[in-house]
């Protein structure tokens, strides 16, 4: 009986034969290669010189192994990553869901010119190796569906019959979505016995191209200490897969400009990614908090926004909520759900930047499947839905803090989205007295080298008080130069809330780069443009360089651990040095 079954279109059997010669003849490609990238491995050094980690595998050895120490003590696979990208639409695919509760089974929608290969991958840390490879089938008959090339195309997809590119929204204006619509070409059922985790559906077709799906497969029975957020709903505000993002809009280029137009409204889950070969975001920020997280062996399983904010996922099995990176769009839905659960005791660790920084809305797709079109205005007025939402603000789509809406991300937050720097600066620690710098051998005014940007939090407008028993720390207060066209210098700001009548913590790390601190293997985003008029984001290198190297931190990694376990143990080291 195999791991993964299955239902596929009746194939040939002229075509099973080639595909059968061809995976032998590509063995070597398909299947693990004997290294893998300097750039997907960490540096054997780091361990060395790396300080004896207080994991939770050390200090809780009087308990069996958790499930996902458990997993990673089983070999990893080299050669999991994308080597020969399909640059020209060779083929290219999408899942029809973000996420999946463990035991259930997944459609795929690929469009491919040639018969492709599975192989299906866990990400971890496995010994440094980064990934397992879970299984491998044949894929189904091969269909050409369309594509999407950035460089080709710009304004719309190729060859698509099935793609919708004109919705109304509920006013009549152009949504200006791009939705692929592709019919199902696989369905992949995973075994109840696979943990949670984030996995890689790696793509090959007969000529060597591939393409890489991401799936979030959840345990929502589980009662794990940590929940760790894949920060999908950003991911998908930033694909520009046929042509439009909640950022661009290159059908509406002038005169066949490459800048693009503004952003559309409404995205689309029904496409591939575009960028880093189908994985969206999740190799960038994600991939690196994932691998310390598995590699110091806490007790974690793995969500998404929508689970959140439809209660697949129920906040209050866990100890903590965890969010590294980039983690910026948010529901209404979803950050009612996060408010309850610090209300009532459950910890929040937020290791990134320009977080929870909009708000988005939900909507089913034309087939009445549930959240698959994301609307995001980032613009009230324009939004044609003003009704309030469970946080008795109105649902219409822009930033928490513009005045129509008037719900900052602060109140959770402390330090909000201040703005963008273009290379990486220094993070200034303060307050090292305080428990969370323990063991790091860190004083005030000392830098942890690299970690501030690419975007940066900092007190934004009125700032967020202390409310009876709470206490707030400021644990890193640093200077920096913006990337605006005329650079100004501002001040970020990392904070920590204890709040004492519910025991638990809240912490902002106000920046992006402080994942790349935690582990030397990941990819960089490059921003190439400067920030338009507003402050927004900038647009994006696509897909990312690798922008000069961030070091590994030993003493973040440390204050990353202390607070993990502060939210895991309840209680916190003792201050010193």
């Amino acid at each position: 009986m195999t791991l993964i079954q299955t239902r596929r279109h009746a194939r040939l059997k002229s075509l099973l034969l080639f595909f059968c010669a061809f995976v032998l003849c590509h063995s070597s490609l398909l299947l693990a290669s004997p290294s893998t990238p300097a750039s997907m491995l960490d540096a054997a050094a780091s361990a060395t010189r790396a300080l004896q980690w207080r994991n939770l595998a050390n200090a809780r050895r009087d308990t069996a192994p958790n499930p996902v120490q458990v997993e990673n003590q089983r070999p990893g696979t080299p050669g999991w990553a994308v080597l020969q990208p399909s640059r020209a639409g060779e083929i290219q695919a999408y899942a029809g869901a973000d996420s999946i509760n463990r035991g259930q089974e997944v459609q795929l929608h690929v469009s491919s010119n040639s018969p492709y290969l599975i192989q299906l991958y866990r990400l971890g840390y496995y010994g440094g190796v980064g990934a397992r490879l879970m299984a491998t089938t044949l894929g189904g008959f091969p269909v050409d569906q369309g594509a999407y090339v950035y460089d080709l195309n710009r304004g719309e997809p190729v060859d698509c019959p099935s793609c919708i590119t004109s919705l109304k929204d509920e006013k009549g204006l152009e949504t200006h979505i791009r939705d692929a619509n592709w019919s199902v070409t696989d369905t992949v059922r995973f075994p109840a016995q696979w943990i949670s985790g984030i996995y890689l559906f790696k793509l090959t077709n007969s000529s060597g191209k591939q393409w890489f799906v991401p799936l979030v497969v959840r345990d929502d029975s589980a009662r794990a200490d940590l929940v760790f957020q894949v920060p999908l709903n950003t991911d998908q505000a930033y694909n520009s897969w046929g042509g439009t993002s909640l950022y661009k809009d290159f059908q509406r280029a002038p005169n066949g400009a490459l800048e693009p137009a503004p952003r559309a409204y409404y995205v689309s889950w029904n496409r591939p990614y575009e960028q880093n070969s189908g994985s969206g975001n999740v190799l960038v920020w994600t991939y690196a908090m994932l691998r310390f997280l598995e590699e110091q062996g806490y007790n974690v399983t793995y969500t998404t926004n929508n689970a959140v904010a439809t209660g697949a996922t129920n906040l209050f099995n866990y100890k903590g909520f965890v969010s590294g990176g980039h983690d910026e769009y948010w529901s209404q839905a979803e950050r009612k759900k996060l408010e309850d659960a610090i209300n009532r005791g459950v910890s929040a660790a937020f290791f990134g930047g320009n977080d929870m920084y909009r708000q988005v809305r939900s909507y089913p797709d034309l087939q009445g499947r549930p959240d698959r079109f994301t609307a995001g205005y980032d613009n009230p007025p324009l939004d044609p839905v003003h009704a309030l939402g469970p946080l008795g603000v109105p649902l219409a789509t822009g930033k928490w803090r513009d005045p129509f809406i008037n719900y900052p991300e602060a109140r959770i937050l402390v330090s909000m989205y201040n703005a963008i720097n273009y290379h990486n600066q220094d993070f200034i620690v303060r307050n090292t007295g305080h428990w969370v710098f323990t063991g790091t051998g860190l004083h005030d005014g000392n830098a942890i080298a690299g970690i501030l940007g690419y975007e940066v939090d900092g007190i934004v407008g009125p700032p967020h008080l202390p409310v009876g028993d709470e206490r707030i720390t400021i644990i890193g207060q640093s200077p920096f130069v913006t990337a605006d066209r005329v650079p100004t210098t501002r001040l970020s700001v990392a904070a920590l809330r204890e709040l004492a009548a519910t025991h638990n913590i809240v912490f902002n790390a106000g920046t992006l780069g402080w994942v790349f601190g935690l582990t030397d293997t990941h990819l960089l985003y490059a921003p190439v443009h400067p920030t338009d008029a507003d402050g927004d984001a900038p647009q994006q290198a696509d897909p990312p360089t690798v922008a000069a190297p961030i070091p590994v931190s030993p003493a973040l990694r440390q204050m990353t651990n202390n607070i993990l376990q502060r939210i895991v143990l309840g209680v916190v080291p003792t201050p010193g040095h």
